[in-house]
């Protein structure tokens, strides 16, 4: 599309085609990679709604204690505990790097034992 509006009804130079064929094809890979991540990232939010569903069912509380937080599992975590909330992806990202800039080793677990033992100061919060 790029190069057509540019070179429609013009006398280009090659060296200057090779430059827009050169955009063109950046700007088509750029175009993939998106999707890509996007198709990634939706995968990725699956999986983690599905580990946290089964979470509790399939595996041992070793095995749970030791599950890493991310942002993903948060976010599934979250949206059980709080349903009628809509939960930005930028903040999410930015609240779990600063919840494990304080505590690194923090799990899943940990964050829903929290988020239990203080629902009521939450639902207060506005």
């Amino acid at each position: 599309m790029l190069d057509h509006k540019i070179k429609y009804k013009k006398k280009i130079p090659h060296k200057l085609k090779r430059r827009i064929n050169c955009l063109a094809a950046l700007f088509e890979l750029a175009d993939q990679e998106f999707l890509n991540i996007r198709d990634e990232t939706k995968d990725q939010e699956y999986t983690a709604k599905a580990k946290s569903s089964d979470f509790q069912d399939q595996t041992t509380a070793a095995q749970q204690q030791r599950a890493p937080l991310d942002a993903f599992s948060f976010l599934s975590l979250a949206q059980r505990k709080f349903p009628n909330y809509s939960f930005q992806g930028n903040k999410v990202n930015d609240f779990v790097d600063e919840l494990l800039e304080i505590a690194p080793k923090v799990t899943p677990v940990e964050i829903e034992e929290a988020l239990s033992n203080s629902a009521e100061s939450l639902k207060r919060y506005k």
